[in-house]
């Protein structure tokens, strides 16, 4: 599952790919919400490969997307090369490991942060072979997308939640009190 704006840096033209390297898979369906400017594009790909393990959603209401994140089996970051991706820690990496979802996105100093193969996957930026074949590793093997839920959610509770920032932002003030 890809949620979110279909902008060049999240890298929505890679997943495209993926799909199409990954369409004699049946078992493996892609999913994307949302719109902006690549998804004409995206579109279009999927259309020219008659990818039938491809649906594409709008914008959905907060309940609508919850529900469907819930339902996902994995969650895609960003996958792109671009400057911002390769810099900032996307919102749906977060989101994903706090639902429970095994998470692939990309390698880049925002990621550093993680360990591949324990709290998420990592692929290269702009590569649709690798994140199809990363794709197809979770898909393989349960257990390995077990166990990135249990860590990778044990990651976003110890470091990334509100309770956690608030507790290293509550030391930070009391450091200058």
């Amino acid at each position: 599952l890809y949620w979110g704006m279909f902008h060049p840096h999240h890298g929505t033209p890679t997943i495209a790919e993926a799909a199409v390297e990954l369409a004699d898979r049946t078992d493996i369906h892609f999913e994307f919400v949302g719109e902006g400017i690549d998804k004409d594009a995206v579109v279009d790909r999927v259309e020219a490969a008659s990818l039938s393990t491809v649906t594409f959603h709008g914008r959905l209401p907060y309940d609508e997307l919850r529900d469907t994140v819930a339902s996902a089996d994995v969650c895609i970051g960003t996958v792109s090369g671009d400057d911002l991706a390769l810099r900032s820690l996307m919102n749906r990496v977060c989101e994903s490991l706090a639902m429970e979802k095994p998470v692939i996105t990309v390698e880049s100093p925002a990621t550093d942060r993680f360990e591949s193969g324990v709290h998420l996957l990592k692929v290269p930026p702009d590569d649709p072979a690798a994140l199809a074949n990363a794709i197809e590793r979770l898909a393989d093997d349960p257990d390995l997308g077990s166990r990135l839920i249990e860590q990778g959610n044990q990651y976003f509770k110890k470091n990334l939640s509100k309770r956690a920032i608030g507790e290293r932002l509550r030391e930070v003030i009391q450091s200058y009190v």
